[in-house]
């Protein structure tokens, strides 16, 4: 059960990082190759994947059959992406031309409303995704007795979908894209989550619940005859991390600050990389992956970690981690002139090698 629900949410986010790609490249028509059409994407879509996870959050103790509610989503996500283009190309231009000869705003004033049309348009599909980390923890996390290996268990998770989004990255900015164009790369990745995502797990996902029931309740069979044989206690669950309201209003506060700081390092970063290695496909293709591949090293070792350890210091944990963002990013700061003698002489490496 828990590879179909990591291989689902690999391709998860895939596709999701492919939709982020092209979202990108699609609306540099709308603002041209500037800060601006990343921002408004990356404004969407995180604001999309938390407005997911906080609606969905609420909603997914009540689901009955977590995993059709999963497929669901992602057929849905899979048939609106393949709408977007048509919206971008069919609409955006009349919008753009409309707004400057109605109003005839000023240049932030008419970006804005620009942004806001973008936001409009990616909102539902991102919302989408953000329902589908809560839907398939609820899948994963089904006993009391598990619940002690949450954090590793849904760290996992979360390293899975950030894989997978650094292989959509890959795939969309160095494969696709180059070779089958902007058209066929959208419908590819919506193919993806409508059929194997969508249709697929709909048509197996009564089978892998029914077998998962059986195998389970097999296994507690199992396992209290073989206790009441060796007339074992049972093992009781480890106990749960325990945070007073002023703690977990301080971890919240933190987790929010801590991904508002992420996207404007990512925003940066882009910005001053691109006057190394151009404002490409391939440019913006590079920097996400690296941002992604940072991401899921670090939830694959801090997962590992909690699963051996357990301690039980997680906030100050969380602090220390926060205080390495920030020293790193102060350090990065003041290499930044170097980049371009770097890649120089990276690329003077390279053909000497030759």
């Amino acid at each position: 059960m828990r590879i179909v629900i990591y291989l689902c949410f690999l391709f998860s986010g895939a596709t999701g990082l492919i939709f982020e790609n092209l979202w990108v490249r699609m609306l540099t028509l709308v603002f041209g190759s500037t800060s601006l059409a990343v921002s408004s994407v990356l404004t969407a879509y995180m604001g999309g994947l938390a407005l997911g996870s906080w609606l969905f959050g609420r909603w997914a103790d009540r689901i009955k059959n977590a995993l059709r509610a999963y497929a669901l989503i992602e057929l849905c996500v899979g048939v609106l992406a393949l709408l977007i283009p048509l919206v971008v190309q069919g609409l955006y231009p009349h919008i753009n031309s409309w707004l400057w000869s109605s109003f005839e705003p000023g240049f932030f004033a008419f970006s804005f409303l620009r942004f806001l049309f973008s936001v409009i348009l990616l909102i539902v599909p991102t919302t989408l995704m953000g329902g589908t980390l809560p839907i398939l923890s609820k899948v994963l996390i089904r006993t009391e007795q598990e619940m002690g290996t949450v954090g590793s268990r849904i760290g996992w998770l979360y390293t899975a979908n950030t894989t997978g989004a650094v292989l959509g990255t890959f795939l969309c900015g160095f494969v696709l894209l180059p070779s089958i164009g902007l058209r066929l790369t959208n419908i590819s990745a919506s193919a993806v989550n409508v059929l194997v995502l969508g249709l697929g797990l709909l048509l197996v996902c009564g089978f892998i619940h029914r077998w998962f029931e059986s195998a389970r309740n097999l296994a507690r069979e199992m396992a209290e005859a073989a206790r009441s044989a060796l007339d074992a206690p049972e093992e009781p669950p480890a106990p749960a991390l325990v945070l007073t309201p002023l703690q977990r209003i301080f971890v919240l506060v933190a987790f929010g600050l801590s991904g508002l700081s992420a996207m404007n390092y990512q925003v940066i970063w882009s910005r001053v990389l691109s006057m190394v290695i151009g404002s490409s496909v391939y440019a913006f293709a590079l920097i996400l992956m690296a941002f992604l591949v940072g991401i899921a090293l670090g939830s694959s070792i801090m997962s590992t970690i909690l699963r051996k350890r357990r301690t039980r210091n997680l906030i100050v944990w969380l602090a220390f981690v926060q205080l390495g963002i920030a020293t790193m990013a102060v350090a990065d700061y003041f290499f930044v002139d170097q980049y371009p003698y770097w890649f120089a002489r990276l690329v003077t490496g390279v053909e000497d090698f030759h």
